[in-house]
């Protein structure tokens, strides 16, 4: 299940980005006066070693943050 629900996202994800490519190069169109909509996908984990590298690939998300855990000593 959770595999092609990856896979789901992985094909919305790379569709997107074809379709707003493909206006952005089309001055003829009849949607040229539109601009294309953007998405916005943030994903999160606790668990980066178990992220599918399909995922991570160029083009798929712009920016990966890593936050790490930081331990304040009490004394």
């Amino acid at each position: 299940m959770e595999k092609r629900i990856v896979t789901q996202l992985m094909t919305c994800m790379d569709e997107s980005y074809r379709f707003v490519q493909s206006n952005d190069g089309d001055s003829n169109s009849e949607a040229s006066d539109q601009r294309p909509g953007y998405v916005l996908v943030i994903g999160a984990t606790n668990r980066p070693d178990a992220v599918d590298p399909a995922l991570r690939r160029p083009g798929r998300f712009d920016r990966e943050i890593v936050l790490g855990v930081f331990m304040r000593m009490q004394g």
